[in-house]
């Protein structure tokens, strides 16, 4: 009889080694749900015009306001996540006055 507890742990151990060979170092597992007042958060957020002229904020809202409009029978969600973490100290580059300075997210090759 297999042991789900080993399989469970066999399955992870394969995931993460996967996404840090695709240079993603940050794996987690979580419930396929968001609290229902992430929905309401959202809603006035865009009811705020915060969202500014990215309109497909508005027109994928209901989808984005939970996991469970998009999949209704998913359980559990992968998050995979890349660390903005620079190599450099970003403010000792404040003290470079021959070149300009950008936000430190912006430095990697994902922007």
């Amino acid at each position: 009889m297999p042991n789900l507890i080993s399989d469970v742990d066999v399955v992870l151990d394969r995931l993460r080694g996967r996404s840090r060979e695709e240079g993603l170092p940050l794996l987690r597992i979580t419930a396929a749900k968001l609290p229902p007042a992430s929905g309401d958060r959202l809603q006035i957020f865009l009811d705020s015009n915060h969202h500014g002229d990215m309109t497909w904020m508005v027109e994928t809202r209901a989808r984005r306001a939970s996991p469970e409009a998009m999949w209704p029978e998913a359980r559990s969600a992968i998050i995979l996540a890349w660390p903005y973490t620079p190599a450099v100290d970003p403010l000792a580059r404040l003290a470079e006055r021959t070149a300009g300075i950008i936000s430190v997210y912006a430095l990697n090759r994902d922007y």
